[in-house]
């Protein structure tokens, strides 16, 4: 878990056993072996079908954070086991951390860093950094980050925002003054920045893809903090090397953690990453911990808190 306080409350109630090995050889073996009532992972560890297969003894999975890419949920519904996250804790983190790799981006700081530590102070004359406020923020998703992130920048920026969320309540997006829009392709060619912010399900796999992109501005600046499958990197990739947009800030990736740093969107200058840690904050991972483990607990001891996502699919009695 991301804070100690998840462990220190497991303990009080169940034997806790830990393991940083995710492969999942080493956890086939462990479920195999020893009889445990319930997993909770973190990423990058998987939750298989296979890996699922032989975890006979556990009633619960729960993973640290909103996202479920990483469990196989219909495999372990059809075993009878509840899957829990852990919504909305880390949602000013990551709100807060596309908002930084906005400001990042559009005000060139790795760029202006770079110059001074080799001593080119001259070159800020050539660097045109530009302003958010008053520009459009375009959002796809409009859940807990989502939201706070558009009212960060309403507040502080001035920023207009328009969305896309075909499953939020418009009163929702009228209540937070965000124009919500019912198509991709009418919203898009409004934004200055976009920012992602749905989960990596398979009706969003690459939902930005060449085309999307192709309708952006070519001012415009893409943000994702989300997923890394929900953006099709090599056409961001290629969009940014023609100059088709003006850069971006990722905190998430296709292949993580083993990215491939040689690719050519390593090499661009109009680019700012970070390893998915837009949620780990020291703040949001004791919200995280404290969180999963009271909901774990309560499971097993015969509650059924609101985050079993799979509950449905569940005898729940």
């Amino acid at each position: 878990m991301y804070n100690r306080i998840g462990e220190e409350i497991l303990e009080k109630a169940a034997q806790v056993t830990r393991t940083n090995n995710y492969s999942p050889e080493n956890l086939k073996k462990m479920l195999s072996e020893e009889k445990f009532d319930a997993i909770v992972l973190r990423a990058p560890a998987q939750m298989t079908r296979e890996i699922i297969a032989v975890a006979d003894s556990v009633k619960a999975i729960s993973g640290a954070g909103t996202g479920l890419d990483n469990i196989d949920v219909e495999a372990a519904t059809e075993k009878g086991i509840a899957v829990l996250n852990c919504p909305a804790v880390n949602a000013v983190s990551v709100a807060e951390h596309a908002l930084t790799l906005m400001l990042t981006v559009s005000k060139k700081i790795l760029r202006c860093d770079q110059v001074v530590r080799s001593d080119q102070f001259g070159a800020r004359d050539e660097l045109r950094p530009i302003e958010l406020s008053n520009k459009v923020l375009g959002l796809v998703g409009i859940g807990a980050i989502g939201s706070k992130l558009a009212k960060m920048v309403q507040g502080g920026l001035n920023m207009s925002v328009v969305a896309f969320d075909p499953y939020v309540d418009p009163a929702v997006a009228d209540s937070l003054d965000i124009k919500l829009y019912s198509d991709l392709e009418t919203m898009l060619p409004l934004c200055d920045v976009l920012s992602l912010h749905v989960p990596l399900i398979p009706g969003t796999k690459n939902i930005i893809g060449e085309k999307e992109i192709g309708l952006l501005k070519p001012t415009a600046i893409i943000i994702n903090t989300a997923r890394g499958g929900i953006l099709d990197e090599d056409a961001l990739t290629q969009a940014l090397v023609e100059k088709r947009i003006a850069g971006a800030g990722l905190d998430v990736f296709y292949a993580e953690p083993n990215i491939d740093c040689s690719s050519k969107l390593f090499k661009l200058e109009n680019t700012v990453f970070s390893p998915h840690l837009g949620g780990i904050t020291e703040e949001s991972t004791y919200r995280m911990a404290e969180a999963v483990a009271t909901n774990i607990l309560a499971y097993l001891e015969g509650d059924y808190p609101e985050t079993i996502c799979n509950a449905d699919g569940l005898d729940l009695g």
